[in-house]
């Protein structure tokens, strides 16, 4: 049974890359991108759908095989939706039925992707379970992420397309966060927190130590970053 599964699961990818082809070729984007970025990325994923097909068939208790496989197909499918939804839109208008669904599964598609490729692979290889039971929350806060984001940009008012054409989504809402722009705005300030503490924190110290020698009083032992913010460092560097 397990075989079988797996050989459907390469059968349904082998179709996706032979239509994407087709269709990329047919919007103009394989001749636009470069060959050998187009090929890597072919292949890398091919990589992803052989290993974990063949993990699926031999070892399908190993959650490692389904994920390989998840990743693998998840994106190969949304970038096939992405050229569906061009080809029906913008290259042929009214060819092809659904051209607006496949833009909207391409515009959630690769969140799913990449938390299954960034966090749930390595958390679970190679046997398929976490290191210990501690690392299950975060699984779960992966999962419950990732599914918020996927909620927000199945809402987006409106959906983009590969060429930047807008569409009406029509279960849209209005004024709903983009998730791009979230992600964008966590991954900022997770990588400036660092060192915006560290400089205001040095900033703070060396406005303590002046301070102090101008005033004679003694410099406290230790200044937190959060207090000498609003004390020493009102405002940020140029």
């Amino acid at each position: 049974q397990s075989t079988r599964v797996a050989w459907a699961l390469l059968t349904v990818f082998g179709a996706s890359v032979a239509a994407l082809v087709v269709l990329s070729v047919a919007n103009g984007n394989f001749q636009r991108e470069p060959l050998a970025n187009t090929v890597g990325l072919l292949l890398a994923f091919s990589a992803f759908m052989g290993v974990g097909a063949l993990i699926v068939a031999n070892r399908p208790g190993n959650a490692i095989g389904w994920v390989f496989s998840a990743i693998a197909l998840l994106a190969v499918t949304g970038a096939l939706a992405e050229e569906y939804a061009g080809y029906a839109v913008r290259t042929r208008p009214g060819s092809l039925p659904g051209g607006v669904l496949a833009g909207w599964y391409a515009g959630w598609a690769w969140y799913p992707t990449v938390t299954l490729a960034l966090v749930f692979t390595p958390l679970l290889f190679p046997d398929g379970r976490p290191p210990s039971p501690r690392w299950r929350l975060v699984a779960w806060l992966a999962g419950a992420g990732t599914a918020l984001f996927v909620a927000l940009a199945a809402v987006q008012p409106t959906i983009e397309l590969d060429d930047g054409h807008m569409v009406d989504n029509p279960i849209g809402v209005a004024g709903v966060t983009d998730p791009d722009e979230s992600l964008l705005n966590v991954a900022l300030a997770c990588w400036s927190s660092p060192r915006w503490c560290r400089w205001s924190s040095g900033s703070a110290a060396r406005g303590a130590r002046s301070a102090s020698s101008s005033s004679g009083s003694p410099m406290p032992a230790r200044c937190s970053p959060c207090s000498c913010w609003a004390t020493c460092c009102p405002t940020p560097p140029a």
